[in-house]
């Protein structure tokens, strides 16, 4: 959904929060004989889509390791962003 949202005037960026800062971290999808994620996330970077992560969230789950491309953001950012936000779709 975020990447179609691109296709008209929208301001998209997508905000890596609580589990979902999973996501970010290092996966063999195959694995689990699903689609990598990482093809999501390089269409995001080709459409300047920003790619932010909340770093209080991801201290706290122990990640470091996570895709390069990913701006991290204090958790009092992301909060700020959330609320001036217009539109909020959570998944």
């Amino acid at each position: 959904m975020g990447l179609g949202l691109t296709l008209t005037e929208n301001h998209v960026a997508l905000l890596f929060v609580e589990d979902g800062l999973y996501s970010l971290a290092p996966v063999r999808p195959a694995k689990v004989k699903r689609p990598p994620f990482e093809e999501f996330l390089k269409f995001c970077e080709q459409l300047a889509v920003p790619l932010l992560a909340d770093s209080r969230g991801l201290s706290e789950r122990g990640l470091s390791d996570i895709r390069p491309g990913v701006t991290l953001i204090s958790h009092q950012e992301a909060l700020r962003r959330i609320a001036a936000t217009r539109v909020v779709i959570p998944f």
